[in-house]
């Protein structure tokens, strides 16, 4: 299966939402597989799902993992910098795009 395909992002971000940490580590280490214009337009396109999906993050860490990880060991916290770096990639390639 292509990590890429239009269809697999949302499965992909639908998971990091929950609290299976063993599924987010192997997200974290698969996510360099994907595409960040691809990961990143669906984000933009999609902001309440991020959103909501941030907010799972936090409160599974919370009530889960805290005693355990910090925010910046926290593998879910890892995976939502990827998106925001997803995020920006996509923004500078459109903004590219709009100024040539």
């Amino acid at each position: 299966m292509n990590a890429n395909e239009s269809w697999t992002i949302p499965f992909v971000v639908f998971l990091v939402g929950e609290y299976v940490i063993e599924i987010l580590d192997d997200i974290h280490s698969g996510l360099p597989e994907i595409d960040p214009l691809v990961l990143g337009g669906f984000l933009i396109e999609n902001l309440a799902f991020h959103r909501l999906t941030q907010d799972r993050v936090m409160s599974y860490w919370n009530v889960c993992y805290r005693r355990s990880f910090s925010r910046r060991e926290y593998v879910g916290f890892k995976i939502l910098d990827q998106f925001k770096q997803a995020i920006a990639t996509f923004e500078a390639a459109a903004s590219d795009h709009l100024t040539s």
